[in-house]
């Protein structure tokens, strides 16, 4: 259950990033493909605990981005890492620069603070 969670929360991110890309099936054009993927896992969570997830983007790049996350259980924590995504044309099967209004909402998204109880940034 902590899996689907996590990966709940990781796609509802990105689908405030990049609300167009649906995840469940490959672009006509430009997506988002996960190149690297970092947790580490701090402490063990148990059956029917609330788990909070906080993601945010870290670092932006012409072609990619970091988004870091951690998942909480009340205030300890249970994971922290990173992902890094790369803007991806699926017609030209290479990685293509960031999109314009894309790189915006990375910027806006970088510089607000985090929500109380977790989520994604805004």
């Amino acid at each position: 259950m902590e899996g689907t969670r996590r990966a709940a929360g990781s796609i509802a991110a990105l689908a405030l990033l990049v609300p167009n890309h649906d995840v469940s099936r490959p672009p006509s054009a430009f997506g988002v493909v996960v190149a690297e993927l970092h947790a580490n896992y701090r402490a063990p969570a148990y059956y029917d605990e609330d788990l909070r997830t906080a993601v945010r983007p870290a670092d932006l790049a012409r072609s990619s981005y970091k988004l870091e996350f951690e998942t909480r259980a009340d205030e300890r924590l249970l994971v922290e890492g990173h992902a890094v995504l790369v803007g991806y044309s699926y017609e030209r099967n290479e990685s293509v620069p960031l999109p314009d209004d894309l790189r915006a909402r990375l910027e806006r998204a970088m510089q607000a603070k985090p929500p109380p109880g977790g989520g994604a940034w805004s």
